[in-house]
């Protein structure tokens, strides 16, 4: 590793501001120079244009994207509060964005000790964990881990294993979903996760958990973990009107 001086710190950072400045009013998705135009037209090594490209990273004001670049980023922001519905496809529609998901994996399994509890399971009950990249307006914004009682309808397993909103699948089931709870909490990236989140290293993100249920029964429905880019996404909590 390369150790900076005192002097070279300033330089990236009065970089980092002063990129931050051009770009501020820039559409999202705009492309940064690379740090060899940089260093270039900023009359800098090529170290301090990388260090002020990760400065900016780290603000979440830009995001990278392998083989492409560095782009203006748009952190959409997604309202997540009592009233809300559990949907990730109307959270971020209602946030104006193109919602999309990939399913890498859906299988029946028995449930992990934790999740039987939650969902209220008898000791050898079965659910359905889907794992799925969601996406907005085309850029990897999510990772999701869900498990749903295999009790909910018939082939479960192959319905969810097809993508799409499960929201609006368990409302064709005749479920009206709401959340139960919900906890965030900043915790280190598994090396799985930030694979497909497409991160270098295991740094800290928001990690939020929920548990959701029947509106009409009281049943537990699903219970569900994300792991959010930040680059990409911002998670807004909400507790009350603000108006």
């Amino acid at each position: 590793m390369v150790k900076q001086t005192a002097g070279e710190a300033a330089t990236y950072l009065e970089l980092a501001n002063s990129l931050a400045d051009t770009f501020a009013e820039a559409p999202p998705g705009s492309r940064l120079p690379s740090e060899n135009e940089l260093a270039e037209t900023r009359g800098v090594s090529r170290l301090t244009a990388r260090a002020a490209l990760r400065e900016l990273e780290r603000r979440f004001m830009v995001t990278r994207i392998r083989g492409k670049g560095t782009f203006v980023a748009r952190r959409l922001e997604i309202v997540l509060s009592p009233t809300s519905p559990p949907s990730w496809s109307e959270s971020v529609r209602r946030a104006g964005g193109h919602p999309d998901s990939k399913v890498i994996r859906a299988e029946t399994i028995r449930a992990p000790a934790e999740v039987r509890d939650q969902l209220e399971l008898p000791r050898n009950g079965r659910v359905v964990v889907v794992e799925r990249l969601c996406y907005v307006d085309g850029l990897i914004a999510q990772f999701g881990r869900n498990w749903f009682r295999a009790d909910l309808a018939p082939n479960l397993e192959d319905l969810l294993s097809r993508g799409g909103s499960m929201y609006k699948l368990l409302t064709s089931f005749g479920y009206q979903p709401r959340r139960l709870w919900v906890r965030s909490r900043l915790d280190a990236l598994p090396g799985e996760v930030a694979q497909h989140l497409e991160l270098e290293g295991h740094p800290a993100l928001w990690h939020s958990s929920s548990c959701v249920g029947d509106r009409k029964t009281g049943r537990r429905l699903h219970r569900g973990e994300g792991w959010s880019r930040p680059d990409v996404i911002q998670t807004c909590f909400q507790l009350g009107d603000p108006d």
